[in-house]
């Protein structure tokens, strides 16, 4: 009887330990920040994930391979979810089903009170080591009054399932924290800025000329949430370095093609350049272009805080200067 007894739990011991092993061998893992690695604690930050993608109609519908490019969500609109959902396992995973789910970020985002379900979709197979893309989960966020929600994805299989619901404890979970813009009818197309900064000369320019001030305005049309077109009036001024020679300055107008992504829940980035028509102190107006790259804060929309650097060239004569500059942006 004691043999008897003793055998049984050696059993269990084991069908323990082998259990253990093959769910070991498949782990399913999505990234919840850019430099999560699948390690559980994961990588800090939590909510920044990079395997979810929002896809909105307002810039026409992208295609999902490779992935994405992520953009601010459309409330009233359909918006499609995208997520990448790996194996950092040696055996395959099989029927792994992918939840979204959606909350509120000032809710705290207790679970499972604070998040609302959007859908959810399987894939049959994620090969060891390999990857797949949940495409299409449709959510319409349902409106403006909620503009910074936090998504929520969720990923199992029978022999990996979730054992809490924390992107930091479970790399079965990833969270992104996203932007919700109204559609485009009643979104503001126009804005205005005003920007000041410093003006550093470069090249043969910076021999003469020390940095100093500049200040400009602009207005800019957007077309979509991440294209505009913006005409710039500045004015550069740079200290002289030359004794006996004045300091100078040369206005600018110019007209720029911009591009932002969204980067977090408050953060986009943005790209533009085009040409240029520069006016000296002394002398004639000369053409000329530059290309610049910044960041935008938006959590007091229609507000927006901008840092940015342009790069200005003056094509003859050969002067060149970059400005540094800060500045508020109101949305209308």
């Amino acid at each position: 009887m004691i043999v008897r007894k003793g055998w049984i739990s050696i059993s269990i011991i084991l069908l323990v330990i082998l259990c253990k092993v093959v769910i070991g061998q498949v782990d399913v893992w999505i990234r919840t920040g850019p430099n999560d690695n699948g390690s559980v604690p994961a990588i800090a930050p939590h909510e920044a994930a990079p395997d979810i993608a929002i896809d909105s109609p307002d810039n026409g519908w992208q295609l999902p391979s490779p992935f994405v490019l992520h953009e601010s969500a459309i409330y009233g609109q359909p918006n499609r979810i995208y997520v990448r959902v790996r194996n950092l396992g040696v055996n395959d995973a099989l029927n792994v089903t992918v939840k979204m789910y959606w909350a509120d970020h000032t809710s705290g985002l207790p679970w499972p009170s604070a998040w609302n379900f959007i859908g959810q979709k399987t894939v049959s197979l994620i090969s060891a080591g390999g990857e797949a893309i949940i495409s299409n989960i449709t959510w319409s966020p349902p409106g403006i009054a909620v503009r910074y929600p936090c998504l929520l994805a969720v990923a199992e299989c029978a022999v990996d399932p979730v054992s809490t619901y924390s992107p930091k404890d479970d790399n079965n979970i990833a969270q992104r924290n996203i932007t919700v813009l109204p559609p485009p009818p009643t979104r503001p197309r126009f804005s205005t800025s005003i920007h000041s900064g410093v003006a550093i000369p470069t090249g043969s320019f910076a021999d003469d000329f020390g940095r100093g001030w500049n200040v400009l305005v602009d207005g800019e049309y957007h077309f979509t949430s991440m294209l505009s077109l913006a005409a710039f009036v500045g004015y550069n001024r740079f200290d002289s370095k030359v004794a006996g020679v004045d300091d100078t300055y040369w206005f600018n107008g110019s007209l720029n093609l911009r591009f932002s992504q969204p980067i977090s829940m408050y953060w986009s980035g943005y790209i533009g350049f085009g040409p240029g028509v520069y006016i000296p102190e002394v002398g004639d107006r000369e053409l000329g272009g530059n290309a610049g790259l910044g960041c935008d804060f938006n959590r007091f929309f229609p507000f927006v805080f901008e840092l940015g650097a342009d790069y200005h060239w003056i094509f003859d004569p050969d002067i060149q200067f970059v400005h540094v500059h800060a500045g508020v942006l109101r949305r209308f």
